[in-house]
């Protein structure tokens, strides 16, 4: 879905042409080669994703969260009524509004709902967040909410939580083993699909496309492979670079900058989130 605080944040700049960080920037001279940062197209609500998150806690505190993949179903364990939930966040980066939201959210429900909530920041380093996953364990949390760094390189952090019998839910990235009590996250791929028609019409069919993406997690992934079932449909549009960023604003800069380089004539830069595409656009 395209938020809507995306669509009334479009404003004019001088020069081009530019999306991401819930903005459009349009050059009022006119195009010669429209360089477009596209965002993810809204992923989903800080309000979606505080109901979601209330949600589980809720769940898990009645003694019923589920693990609900297409693998496997088991319930989690019960929680007994004499003591406090605890439950373990970890999030791949504090360095986005958009996992800060999420934190915020996380933090507002557990303490609406008697939980206390332990907090780690991977940085995304994907040994943090592992040894962030033991210490929840050690600490004996009856929950833990995860946003992968890595979605393989996660797995057997995912794994020594199932064999000490606590749930895991995923939430916006996807682990890729594993069992999950749950996985919240939105259409990626449909995210992806949408901003790629968006740069198909912008560029009228034709024209060349370099990608900064996030292929190492679920949702960096789908997006992409959305992004291009739409851009294949154009026999005219050439994806001439694709480059990893992390999701980083400095690390987006760093590759658009790389990118033009190599590419000077190239007429739209996609990027996997807002972050990057501020990164791309410095």
């Amino acid at each position: 879905m395209l938020g809507t605080g995306d669509q009334q944040a479009l404003r004019s700049v001088p020069g081009w042409l530019a999306i991401g960080a819930g903005a459009a920037r349009d050059g009022a001279k006119g195009l010669n080669r429209a360089r477009l940062m596209s965002r993810s197209a809204g992923i989903v609500s800080r309000l979606s994703f505080r109901a979601l998150v209330a949600a589980s806690v809720i769940a898990f505190a009645a003694g019923c969260v589920r693990y609900d993949s297409s693998v496997d179903e088991v319930r989690g364990k019960a929680v007994r009524q004499d003591e406090e939930v605890l439950i373990g966040l970890t999030l791949m980066t504090y360095n986005n509004p958009f996992f800060i939201a999420l934190r915020d959210a996380a933090k507002a429900e557990a303490q609406r709902h008697g939980a206390s909530l332990l907090e780690n920041d991977a940085g995304y380093d994907i040994a943090r967040q592992t040894a962030a996953i033991e210490d929840f364990l050690n600490q004996g949390v009856d929950l833990i909410l995860l946003n992968p760094v890595d979605s393989k390189a996660i797995v057997r952090a995912v794994e020594l939580a199932n064999e000490r019998g606590v749930p895991v839910i995923c939430v916006d990235v996807k682990a890729e083993g594993g069992k999950l009590a749950t996985f919240i996250a939105s259409d990626n791929e449909k995210l992806g699909m949408l901003t790629g028609e968006y740069i198909a019409k912008r560029l009228g069919g034709k024209g060349k496309v370099a990608i900064i993406g996030h292929p190492f997690v679920s949702s960096g992934l789908h997006r992409q492979i959305g992004l291009k079932k739409v851009l294949a449909k154009y026999p005219a549009i050439e994806i001439v670079a694709e480059q990893p960023c992390q999701g980083d604003r400095t690390k987006a800069n760093e590759v658009a900058e790389n990118i033009l380089l190599a590419h000077p004539d190239v007429d739209a830069i996609w990027a996997i989130n807002d972050p990057s595409a501020l990164g791309a656009m410095a």
